[in-house]
């Protein structure tokens, strides 16, 4: 690749590897940053990797027609402006651990399971950290409400705001385009001697100005798409998120605390945590408030101590439970060998009767010719 820019999308030319992953050839991504002739690109897999000049190789963008396909698939039932664009986030896929749905009330579980949600959306588009997706996308904002917003009854719609009126962007191409053609009449039509020099620098202008919109429309198109992909890899990543016990701490924190208020009590009474008795004055509340404090963050640690012991011993259920079936997979292929074994041996004991049959007839065939 001889000329690399931020923004541009480009594909590994060979494969490399890069902390112990490989990246296969033909992986597409987009430069974020170039620093020393290094170049930071983001795949469609939402993996950052760092790459030399000649790793890799431009990408070949959609034609103009297929990003004007791609621009009206986009800008659907909930863009009131044809500078939004919509993305289905909807997320269906989820696991989320047995121990929490046991220990903890369904209502708090999903209430815990929409801000999980809502927590990621917020990360994914760089609200709340610097390398979201207005970090990838140089035209796209981090503010809720005015750069994106979700749509649609149950939310499941993404609609991000550019900078681009695209169907603006397309008449003007078009405008461009007829005036191309009434000048190539006029030069056509000009006498030999006549001057069209002016003709020919306006045809120019404009035939780079239709150049120029048309690409910007093409990188366009090609970054929607390119979101949608980094969606669907985010929705990948929030399923298994999901699933681990990560995001579910603190709320089985608070369900152990409720089910074991009474040891609590009895663990602060015994370390002598017990609050004091204060006036009720200003200075006396903020005590208090205090106290509460550190109170309730001495019945996480210790809530947080009970968890982590009853995460051992059911990760250790679990490990017998595997420990036991795969024993008692291990007997039945013991046995099912055991039974070939033993219709062997049994087909050998009749194979071997049988030798000793003709044997004993060879036998008392040969006495008999001796005794003649």
């Amino acid at each position: 690749m001889k000329k690399a820019y931020k923004g541009c999308f480009v594909t590994l030319a060979n494969d490399i590897l890069q902390y112990g992953k490989m990246y296969k050839a033909g992986t597409n991504g987009i430069i974020t940053n170039i620093e020393n002739g290094t170049l930071e690109v983001i795949t469609e897999e939402n993996r950052c990797i760092y790459c030399k000049p000649l790793e890799l190789r431009k990408t070949r963008l959609m034609s103009y027609e297929e990003a004007l396909e791609t621009l009206k698939e986009y800008c659907w039932h909930h863009c009131k402006n044809p500078d939004q664009f919509q993305f289905n986030i909807k997320f269906y896929h989820y696991c989320i651990p047995n121990i929490v749905s046991e220990l903890c009330r369904d209502d708090a579980v999903w209430d815990r399971y929409y801000e999980i949600l809502n927590e990621n959306l917020e990360n994914f588009m760089g609200q709340n950290c610097d390398y979201g997706l207005n970090y990838i996308i140089p035209w796209l904002g981090s503010k809720a409400g005015s750069d994106w917003w979700q749509a649609g009854r149950s939310r499941g719609w993404l609609v991000v705001k550019c900078d681009t009126d695209y169907e603006a962007s397309v008449g003007e191409v078009e405008s461009a385009l007829q005036q191309m053609s009434d000048l190539h009449k006029l030069y056509d039509e000009a006498e030999k001697d006549e001057d069209t020099s002016d003709i020919v620098k306006e045809y120019k202008s404009l035939a780079a100005s239709v150049m120029f919109t048309r690409r910007d429309l093409r990188v366009l198109a090609s970054h929607l798409e390119f979101i949608s992909k980094l969606i669907e890899t985010g929705k990948r990543s929030l399923g298994q998120y999901i699933s681990s016990i990560e995001p579910w701490k603190v709320l089985l924190t608070q369900a152990v605390l409720e089910d074991h208020q009474e040891e609590f009590e009895e663990f602060e009474e015994k370390e002598g945590l017990a609050m004091p008795e204060i006036e009720p004055t200003k200075t006396a509340f903020d005590l208090e408030i205090n106290t509460a404090r550190q109170k309730t963050e001495g019945y996480c640690t210790n809530a947080y101590r009970l968890l982590q012991m009853n995460s051992t011993n059911y990760s250790l259920l679990l490990s017998w439970e595997d420990r036991v079936g795969g024993a008692v997979h291990e007997r039945e292929v013991l046995l099912k060998d055991a039974r070939k074994l033993l219709a062997q041996l049994e087909e050998d004991i009749d194979v071997l009767k049988l030798l000793r049959h003709e044997i004993t007839v060879r036998l008392n065939r040969q006495e008999q010719e001796l005794a003649a």
